[in-house]
């Protein structure tokens, strides 16, 4: 039946999909920036790396990202049948995730720095 494309089967795989895409595509938007850096370099100019500073609330929001989205994601793999039997490995792969895009990409900081930074003003 028509209905049954809403079951867990099928929008578990389709939540996986997505997180490990996005950590996939801020892996190479990372790499793209660090190539640009070092191509820079290489041309021997000189070239001023500024860093972003973050307050210390910014810390702090990073760790509340990295919470609730880890939540979500435990809370949809634990609840759902559709991965029965791989939970264990689905969980750690996703936390993995979450951890290396909300602590270690500079591209996904960016990016939830200024969604936050949006938010607060409005």
């Amino acid at each position: 039946m028509w209905w049954t494309v809403f079951s867990d089967q099928y929008w578990l795989w389709i939540f996986e999909i997505f997180l490990l895409g996005l950590a996939s595509w801020a892996v190479l938007m990372d790499l793209r920036e660090k190539l640009r850096i070092w191509r820079e370099q290489r041309t021997e100019e000189v070239v001023v790396a500024l860093k972003p500073s973050r307050a210390n609330n910014q810390g702090r929001r990073f760790h509340l990202v990295y919470g609730f989205i880890s939540v979500i994601a435990v809370q949809l793999v634990s609840s759902s049948e559709a991965g029965k039997g791989y939970r264990v490995f689905v969980i750690l792969l996703d936390l993995a995730a979450l951890m290396y895009l909300a602590y270690f990409n500079r591209w996904f900081q960016t990016r939830v720095a200024r969604l936050v930074s949006w938010w607060e003003q409005s």
